[in-house]
């Protein structure tokens, strides 16, 4: 015969493993991927709303509107014959283009972004010969793409963390929610303040990849 006090610790234990699995199912579908949010994106010049929907804080957008609008009068025709005339343009068709592996906003990283000295750095557009560069294919950006933003609940603003994550070379941080990178507590005037320089880097980066992927509709995307 079994005690009372025998009974009562086995309907605690069925009670735990009861909770326990209900925890695992939620965890689950917490973490349910889901497609690229932004895959229906165009770059069509809208600017200001593509901007928006990255996720970039409004108190950056407008500089870089401004920023955009001067590389785009500078040297837009210069960008587009130097995507046309690139010994890579089949597979900056494909990067470009939105076939490439990663979407296109990360693949830009790969020609508009060099690392020197074990810091990235923005080249400037005018230097831009839409070579591959070395340090993308060790970048962490698709995993941040994964864990950010592929899947349900994700942050609104994933977009424009990850490319701030790519261009501070913090990755790993972003990755494991550390420091100034905290999901948990983020705040981009926070970090702004504490990754010197990073604004302007993402702006620079921003304004010349709207740029690159407007020009780049018409030169290698049959306008599509």
């Amino acid at each position: 015969m079994v005690s009372l006090g025998a009974m009562i610790l086995l309907l605690a234990g069925n009670a735990y493993f009861v909770v326990q699995e209900d925890f695992e199912v939620k965890s689950a579908e917490e973490l349910k991927e889901i497609a690229d949010p932004l895959a229906d994106m165009r770059f069509d010049g809208n600017r200001a709303e593509i901007l928006r929907r990255l996720g970039l804080p409004s108190s950056a957008r407008e500089e870089t509107l401004q920023a955009a609008n001067r590389v785009d009068r500078q040297f837009g025709d210069k960008i587009a014959l130097r995507l046309q005339r690139s010994e890579r343009n089949e597979q900056l068709a494909l990067d470009l283009c939105g076939r490439g592996e990663l979407p296109r906003r990360y693949m830009l990283l790969e020609t508009l972004v060099e690392e020197r000295g074990g810091e990235r750095v923005v080249l400037p557009i005018n230097q831009v010969q839409f070579r591959s560069q070395e340090w993308f294919t060790f970048s962490l950006v698709g995993d941040l793409h994964r864990s950010l933003e592929r899947i349900e609940g994700g942050p609104d603003d994933a977009p424009a963390r990850i490319l701030a994550a790519v261009l501070a070379g913090k990755e790993s941080d972003a990755l494991n929610s550390q420091g100034s990178w905290s999901s948990n507590d983020w705040d981009w005037e926070h970090l702004f303040e504490r990754e010197s320089g990073l604004q302007k880097k993402l702006t620079a980066f921003l304004a010349a990849g709207l740029v690159t992927l407007e020009r780049a509709q018409s030169a290698l995307c049959g306008g599509g």
